[in-house]
C-alpha cells in the first residue's frame, strides 16, 4: 500500500492522477503525532496501469555505448 496524507491528496493535480486507481481513506493514529490523521491508501499493484512490454519503459537493462577507456 501507498499512503498519502490529506495535505498531499488535496494538492493540485493529485486526485486527477489517482482517478484510475482504487483509493480508500481512513482515520489513523500515527506514532509521534498527537492528533488523528486522515490517510489515503492506494493499492500497490499498479501493473494494469503500467506501459505494456516492449514500450520505452521496458524491463530490459540499458546498455550504454559510453566507454571511458577509449
Amino acid at each position: 500500500m501507498i499512503y498519502l496524507s490529506d495535505d498531499i491528496y488535496e494538492a493540485e493535480g493529485v486526485r486527477t492522477l489517482l482517478e484510475p486507481l482504487k483509493v480508500e481513506s481512513k482515520i489513523s493514529k500515527l506514532k509521534g503525532v498527537r492528533q488523528d490523521l486522515r490517510l489515503f491508501c492506494i493499492a500497490a499493484d499498479l501493473s494494469p496501469h503500467l506501459p505494456s512490454v516492449g514500450s520505452e519503459f521496458s524491463q530490459e537493462p540499458r546498455r550504454s555505448s559510453y566507454n571511458p577507456i577509449d
